[in-house]
């Protein structure tokens, strides 16, 4: 139960991390502009696609797409990505096999939801659910810290359905200023840094 609690604070400091990450990766490639313009019209798609997927007006919907967005994701996802797949490259491999089994998989996560802007942070919370699995020894944990990251998302479109900037900032891939994403990838990381160490020390024990 302790790292079920655990990964509350894990997932939460990871989704900050990760969209602070995915904004500097977006500057970083508007470096190169005709490449940007490319992976910013797929992204658009993928945003208005997103957009109207996740409209929630009622109740009802909202309980849809808790198990259609947080659910069922979770479960298949995590049964494919660190199950299946991470399995396979960890029994393959004859060196760092288990760190190249979650970097291959993280990154594989994190190109199947077809975001080229938020690529790093879907990666980086990839790498936390398998990390989660290999510390714990189980699959479930992580796939509780995969349901707890939609399930937020879904509930705070909700319940600010009427706030369109808070909307597509959920739903899309909004650019952070410098100045405020390099101050929130160190708080995040040194949020993430103590409820992983407790974690890993719980899981050990």
């Amino acid at each position: 139960i302790i790292l079920f609690l655990l990964a509350i604070p894990l997932t939460i400091s990871a989704q900050m991390f990760g969209s602070a990450l995915s904004s500097i990766w977006m500057d970083f490639l508007s470096l190169f502009p005709d490449f940007y313009s490319q992976l910013l019209e797929i992204q658009k798609l993928m945003d208005d696609m997103m957009a109207q997927l996740v409209k929630i007006e009622t109740p009802f919907e909202l309980f849809i797409m808790l198990i259609g967005v947080a659910l069922i994701p979770a479960i298949t996802e995590e049964f494919f990505f660190r199950g299946f797949l991470f399995t396979n490259i960890e029994r393959s491999g004859e060196y760092l096999k288990t760190a190249m089994a979650v970097m291959l998989t993280s990154l594989a996560f994190g190109a199947s939801h077809m975001s080229p802007f938020n690529l790093p942070g879907l990666a980086l919370l990839g790498a936390l659910f398998a990390w989660m699995m290999v510390t714990s020894g189980t699959i479930y944990v992580g796939m509780f810290a995969h349901f707890l990251n939609n399930a937020l998302i879904v509930v705070i479109l909700y319940i600010f359905q009427n706030d369109k900037q808070l909307s597509e900032s959920l739903t899309g891939s909004t650019s952070i200023p410098p100045e405020q994403s390099l101050p929130i990838l160190f708080i995040s990381a040194g949020a993430l840094y103590w409820p992983a160490k407790v974690f890993d020390k719980r899981a050990k024990q």
